[in-house]
Formats: structure tokens, sequence, C-alpha cells
């Protein structure tokens, strides 16, 4: 199409008035081609601004998009949250409008970390309609259609009452309220908690009437069950204990206590560490955590011929979350040495990279020492593309994209099978580089730098320092697939805004009970 009947296209969209035909068109091309996507974001920033990105607005989208192909079957069994949820909020606008129903949800799941309901105490379609639910297990962030957000760990049990209230039976919440959003409360057996633009933590016993509330910002303002007298006001700082109705400071309650959203993320990304340990076939998992020695790059693969690797230069900095390290590469002699001993048949190398810019025509993320056959080089070029594979047995290549983006996390994995004769890249899930390689060659990545590179022959004066932060490096000794590729990907998004929107079916998972 022409850059006329795509702004067409898009402007019937936006309005509410494409086909069914149109939109199932729309959705798939937005999928396939950046270029399309791109005009999307550029006409969505001239017509609407950044309105358009308001959690409200994502919430309706989301909640009334009946035709999108992201919606949960009803078939599907419910319980912990899916990781569909990342990527159908990744992908809010292809959603396509409708109309606000009357029975639009109060709220609706927007992220989790190994969440498992009661059967029949469970959201149906990412959706919390009003009614009760109780969370046997993880956490769960989920935003109600006035703009707040409850985020909720197990074990409890809790009432979804209006898209203004809440009311908690036992269990710890933590609620982010906007200053936009008026008297939002979250009700416990003992009491009611008000609020305008504040962020506080509740703590409610099962089987008593107590209940425990921190406040992180703002002022909380206590009801009596049923009653709008306001019994006190807590502030920001201040942690209490209400019970038989007195109120008393309570100096065992903290802000430690409460998972923030952005905790979600970084219990999804633990556990799936733990679950990576069991695959035999991981030879390395860095998860760029410091040990007492801040020079070494440690090996949570024990028993491994991959030893600790020799931090030169890096330092430790933030990685994709608050309680997250990686390492800064932002000067030409900033490495990791790495030894991957042996030879492999098959071999994937896959990690978490921000890159703040490219300072040279080549980029390196992991580079085998020198240029010799078998080597493993695997790097951005100054355009973003990402390249690389097993040196000295390359037949051709093609680059379907995407390229690598600055100023943002990005997941990038390098695929290599000699018995296949291929050597793909990831960015994001998606293939960035197709290539056909000569069989028979063993790899052999030997030693390694990370971020850098230790070039010979003709390349000696040529500088491929990274600039950025690496907080993930994991290597196994076979192929992994698309799909177990995506999959990481989902698993170790730094946001739920964050990912590129994935075309997987693999990854709609369903809720457990």
């Amino acid at each position: 199409m022409n850059l006329e009947q795509d702004h067409r296209l898009i402007d019937a969209w936006r309005h509410g008035e494409i086909s069914d035909a149109d939109f199932a068109q729309l959705q798939a091309r937005l999928a396939a081609e950046p270029r399309l996507r791109s005009l999307w974001r550029k006409m969505a920033a001239v017509e609407e601004g950044l309105s358009a990105l308001s959690p409200d607005a994502a919430l309706k989208r989301a909640a009334s998009g009946r035709q999108s192909p992201l919606f949960w079957r009803p078939s599907l069994a419910v319980g912990a949250l899916a990781a569909v949820i990342a990527t159908a909020l990744a992908a809010l606008f292809f959603f396509k409008p409708a109309p606000m129903q009357n029975d639009t949800p109060p709220a609706m799941l927007v992220d989790e970390a190994g969440a498992n309901f009661e059967a029949g105490k469970a959201p149906s379609e990412g959706c919390f309609r009003q009614g009760s639910y109780s969370l046997d297990a993880g956490a769960i962030h989920l935003r109600f259609k006035s703009g707040a957000s409850l985020v909720i760990e197990a074990p409890a049990h809790f009432d979804i009452l209006s898209d203004n209230r809440a009311h908690l039976h036992h269990g710890k919440a933590r609620a982010i309220v906007p200053q936009s959003v008026r008297d939002f409360t979250v009700s416990t057996d003992a009491a009611e908690y008000e609020n305008a633009g504040s962020e506080f933590g509740l703590r409610s016993n099962s089987g008593s009437a107590a209940t425990s509330l921190h406040v992180f910002d703002g002022r909380i303002n206590l009801h009596k069950r049923g009653s709008r007298e306001v019994l006190a006001t807590v502030s920001e700082g201040d942690s209490v204990t209400y019970t038989g109705g007195r109120l008393e400071p309570d100096e065992s309650l903290s802000a430690a206590d409460f998972v923030a959203p952005g905790d979600i993320g970084h219990l999804r990304w633990m556990a799936r560490n733990n679950a990576w340990l069991q695959d035999p076939s991981l030879i390395a998992l860095f998860p760029f955590q410091p040990t007492d020695d801040h020079s070494l790059l440690t090996n949570a693969r024990t028993n491994s011929a991959v030893t600790d690797a020799k931090i030169h230069g890096a330092k430790w900095v933030s990685g994709r979350w608050q309680q997250k390290d990686a390492l800064l590469f932002d000067r030409d002699d900033d490495y990791v040495e790495i030894e991957i001993p042996g030879e492999f048949q098959e071999f994937t190398v896959a990690g978490w990279f921000f890159i703040d810019r490219f300072d040279h025509e080549m980029n390196a993320l992991l580079n085998s020492n020198f240029a010799t056959n078998g080597g493993v080089h695997f790097q951005i070029t100054r355009t973003g593309v990402a390249r690389g594979g097993v040196l000295g047995v390359v037949e051709n290549r093609s680059w379907p994209g995407p390229p690598v983006q600055t100023g943002r996390w990005a997941h990038l994995a390098c695929v290599i099978s000699v018995p296949r004769g291929i050597q793909n890249i990831y960015v994001n899930g998606l293939v960035a580089q197709e290539g056909v390689i000569k069989k028979g060659t063993p790899i052999r990545p030997g030693t390694a730098r990370i971020g850098n590179w230790l070039p010979s022959g003709n390349y000696k004066a040529t500088c491929r320092a990274l600039r950025g932060r690496i907080d993930e490096l994991a290597v196994w000794s076979r192929a992994l697939n698309e799909t177990e590729i995506r999959s990481h990907v989902n698993e170790g998004r730094p946001s739920i805004i964050w990912s590129t929107p994935l075309k997987d079916p693999s990854l709609k998972m369903a809720l457990k009970e």
C-alpha cells in the first residue's frame, strides 16, 4: 500500500470506523511491518498526544477490544495470570476500538508472577468484575477503571466492589492512586482507608479485625466501616495498626513488607532462573549480581566448564529492576573476559542489553578473541543491525529486521546449529538475521570478551567497544527454538508496557486454578 492509503487505514481505525476485513489486514501488517508501526506512532502522537497512552484509556481499550486475537478464550482454565497479559499490554493499540459497554469490568489484570487462584475465585478472561477472589500463590497487579492500581501478594482474599473500591479480607495489598483519582477506598473487616493521590500498603490479618497500614506517599483518611466519620489521618512515612477501635503506631511494618509493581517482573525473573538451572544444556547463566569480589561475574550454573568471568573496567550499576544489577560499558577498554571451552555442534547465547549509543561501525556483545574459524562473533552495527554467528563458515545471510533500538532494554539471542546449517539472531523474540553456514566446522567459542573484542590481522586498530549496560547473559549447548526465545523475552520483560508485540501463539498461556 502507498502512504496515503496507510494514513487512511489508520485514521479509520482510530475513529472506530474500520471494517472487520480492514481491521484484520491492519492487525497483520502492524505485527509484520516496522514502517507501518512507526507511522502509527507518529499519527498517534500528532493527533492525540500522550493522552492516548494514559492508563485509563489503555484499560478501556483492553476491556472493550472484543475482536482482538489476544483475548482470553472462555474454554481456558483460570488461575495464574498468563504471559499473554504482557503481550496484550505491549500491543494495546492493536485492539479494535469499540463503544464502552455497560458490563465493562471495574478492574483488569495487567501483570503477574506465579499467580494461582482458588477454583471459582479467579478472574475471567483477565477481567476482575464485581465479586470475590482468592489468590493462593504469587503476586498480581490489577488496574481499576478509575486509574488506581492494586498490587496484591498471596495468600489473599479480596472483593472488587466497584471501579473505585475494593475490600481486603486478608492478605497484603499496595495501592497506587494518581492525583486525578478521588476517594479511592480499600476497606477491611476493621475499617475503611480512603485516599486521593497517594500510595499506601495494607495488611489485613485473617481471623482478626486488625489491619496494619503503611503510607508511602500522601495521606490516608481512616473511617469506621460504613461511616463517613474520619477517625484519623495517617501521613507519609507512618505505620499504624487499627484494632478494637484503637489506632496505634506499628514499628514492625515497613515499605519492604509490600510488593511494588516493578517487583513483579523481578519475581517472575527469579522463578524463571530456577527453572533454567534444571536444563542440562545450560552451560552458563550470568545473572549479573555482584558478590563480595566485584571483579568477578559469577556463573550461577555450578559444576560447569564455564567458570566465573573476569571484569575489566566495566562498572556495577542498576539493571532492569530496582533489585537487579548490571554492568556498564562506557569506555574503549571496558570488557568482561569469559572462557567457554570445548567444541559444539549447536550453540545459543542470549541476554538483555541496554544500548546507550552506537559509537562504532561494529559494537561487540560477545566475541571470541581473534578471528579464527569456529569462533563466535555477536555484535550490532552502527545502524542497529544485529549480526554474527560462527566465523569462517558463512555462506549467506539476510536481515529481515527489526533493528536494535537505543535507550531501552532489548533481548538479543544468537542461535547456531552446524547440523542444520543455520545461524540466526533474534531481537526481542523476532528474527533479525537469518544465516546459512557450511556444515562440518564445529563451534569453538574459547576465550571471549563480553562488551568488547580482541582483534587480529587487519582489524587490530578497529574499536568495537559497547556503550551501554548488560544485566544477563546465558549460554546453551543446543540451538533454542523460536518459541523458547520468545518465551524468554516474555519472562524477562522489564515492564508491562515494554515489549515488542509477539506473534507466537504459544505465548498465550492459560490461567491456572
